[in-house]
């Protein structure tokens, strides 16, 4: 994993925030703290949620392919300030239902192949980022110790902490394998 910052700008990018940030009134700081949820990508879901200038939307798309798209495209063009794009990008029945089907989280770890799940996590991560996401709320971290939980279930690697690490980190570096995928 790479260990440079990622955060660290060049002079051009530094002066862009300095001025962007200058330009904007305090309301317009506040709203950029936030981040909505969107859920239906409609044309008027898009005009409520733009006008509100938030720093980010956290995307729950509909089955609808070209519509989730025209939909991320509309909130970014509309945005004076680059939005981060987040959603909760885990493969498994909670992901998209356009993109390639994988197992939960605790099928993977079933698996028991770290090489595997790395593969399943660049899938996730590479698709994700074609969709314009740049922030996953992902892995899961939890520990499935009440088996019956339906919050949790199978959205856990498993309720071994070492699976759990060893499952979590894995995905994460296939994450942040190059800067292209989601992080």
């Amino acid at each position: 994993m790479s260990t440079a910052d990622p955060l660290a700008l060049d002079a051009a990018d530094a002066a862009w925030v300095t001025r962007t940030l200058d330009g904007l009134s305090t309301e317009q700081r506040i709203a950029q703290l936030f981040i909505l949820s969107t859920r239906e990508d409609s044309a008027a879901e898009v005009a409520e949620t733009s006008g509100h200038a938030p720093g980010g939307v956290h995307r729950f798309p509909t089955p609808d392919l070209a519509r989730s798209l025209q939909a991320t495209r509309d909130l970014l063009d509309a945005a004076d300030v680059p939005l981060i794009l987040s959603g909760d990008i885990e493969g498994g029945s909670v992901s998209y239902p356009f993109a390639t089907p994988i197992p939960n989280q605790m099928g993977i770890a079933a698996c028991d192949d770290l090489d595997l799940s790395h593969a399943l996590a660049d899938i996730v991560a590479r698709e994700s980022r074609a969709l314009g996401y740049d922030w996953s709320f992902t892995p899961v971290v939890d520990l499935n110790a009440a088996f019956r939980n339906p919050v949790v279930g199978t959205r856990s690697y498993g309720s071994q902490v070492e699976t759990v690490l060893a499952q979590s980190r894995i995905y994460m570096r296939a994450l942040h394998t190059d800067r292209k995928s989601v992080v």
